[in-house]
């Protein structure tokens, strides 16, 4: 069966694609074979390419220049579009000023302000580098806020050991003081200094949202402080964050991601009491201006430009689901609460049967304000390749993907 590539080219549906030495020289060169463990070759089926030249809009191209549709959106960095001209065009004028400089500069002050215009609620900002950092520093100033050490955590929080540590495995006598948050709330007490939850993750119901409330109000009671983890629910969820939409207001809100487009770029927002105190948070390349410059153009879009209907966007995304999960008819579920979604069930196979028409998915989906133009043929290659699979036709190729958790030693 052949049929059109969105290059121009015709390609046999099924045929694998031509592989590179980059992977050779990946294995030969970085530690573990990747930076990410969630892009790690391991974490896709044989048939996905390794690595990629570039990407452009919702597209990657692959070594050998070829097309992909990414649904995975760079980890949920790429909202607005791979290479968004509106964003890039800022960056590019002060491309030939230097990115970090000797002094603070206005540029951490412009998208300070930017953003408390987004999140009212917020008094005072800490621009760092990523999620990991900004949430690992939320502890350090809740700790020193409250003179207490114990943390309670629900959700991911970065790759930093205190907050891997209740995830992935166990330190022997949990020297980070971090514990799992307690469905009932029952150890959330006098002696906590902070909860650091991920607000929404995929679930967004009501009685979600009433455990958030509840939450709140018992952190309130014990003098805790509460930390909602939006790095990724930040300009993605309506109303730009959970925060906002429901508001229930944390003590600090964490943003990244989507805030960049892509640049290193994530911030510590809250109370001024709470942020002004006496604690270390301190990196060279926490003021980078390209950075900067990209996060303020992000919340511009975000708020301001029409062009980014963030309603349409999120309603899309579930109608996707909807029809997606009529086609699977229970071989396996996607659920979400709009561009941001996971597969549920026995999902591997198709992922590689979509791989085959050169679009790119992993177990969780993004989809951003390019990649939500295509649906339509997402969903036309689905209904192809959970045809295949019920009708027997399909199977795996090599292994299966493992997790990004793995603690298998790699060669």
């Amino acid at each position: 069966m052949k049929r059109q590539q969105r290059t121009g080219q015709h390609e046999t549906w099924g045929m694998a694609y031509m592989s590179s030495d980059i992977i050779h020289r990946s294995r030969r060169t970085i530690a573990q074979g990747a930076l990410t463990n969630s892009k790690h070759p391991d974490r896709f089926c044989d048939l996905a390419p390794t690595h990629v030249k570039y990407g452009s809009g919702c597209h990657l191209y692959d070594m050998e220049d070829q097309q992909w549709l990414d649904m995975i959106c760079g980890l949920g960095t790429n909202h607005f579009g791979y290479g968004n001209q509106k964003i890039q065009k800022e960056v590019i004028r002060y491309s030939f000023h230097g990115a970090c400089h000797s002094l603070p500069t206005h540029h951490e002050v412009e998208a300070a302000e930017k953003l408390k215009e987004l999140f009212p609620f917020v008094e005072r900002v800490k621009w760092v580098n990523d999620g990991s950092s900004a949430c690992t520093a939320a502890l350090s100033m809740a700790r020193a806020y409250t003179g207490r050490h114990v943390v309670l955590t629900e959700g991911y929080h970065g790759w930093h050991p205190e907050h891997i540590s209740p995830v992935a495995y166990k330190p022997d006598g949990n020297a980070y003081r971090i514990y799992k948050l307690k469905p009932d709330l029952s150890n959330v007490d006098e002696n906590i200094a902070a909860v650091i939850v991920e607000p929404v993750q995929l679930d967004d119901s009501k009685d979600r949202i009433e455990f958030l409330k509840v939450l709140r109000n018992h952190c309130d009671r014990k003098g805790v402080v509460l930390i909602f983890d939006e790095v990724i629910t930040g300009l993605r969820y309506p109303n730009l964050g959970v925060s906002n939409s429901f508001g229930i207001l944390p003590d600090m809100v964490l943003l990244g991601k989507a805030m960049g487009n892509g640049e290193k770029i994530a911030a510590i927002c809250g109370r001024s009491d709470l942020m002004d105190g006496e604690y270390f948070c301190s990196g060279t390349y926490h003021g980078h201006i390209h950075s900067l410059i990209a996060a303020k153009t992000c919340m511009h879009l975000a708020k301001f430009d029409s062009t980014f209907d963030l309603k349409r966007l999120n309603e899309d995304s579930l109608l996707f689901y909807e029809k997606l999960n009529a086609m699977a008819d229970g071989l396996f579920k996607a659920v979400g609460w709009g561009c941001r979604g996971a597969f549920q069930g026995d999902y591997h196979l198709f992922l590689q049967e979509m791989v085959k028409a050169k679009i790119l998915l992993g177990p969780s989906i993004f989809i951003n304000f390019e990649s939500v133009k295509h649906l339509d043929d997402v969903l036309q290659y689905s209904q192809m390749a959970i045809d295949n699979i019920t009708k027997g036709k399909a199977e795996f190729v090599g292994k299966k993907p493992t997790g990004a958790f793995s603690a298998k030693a790699r060669k």
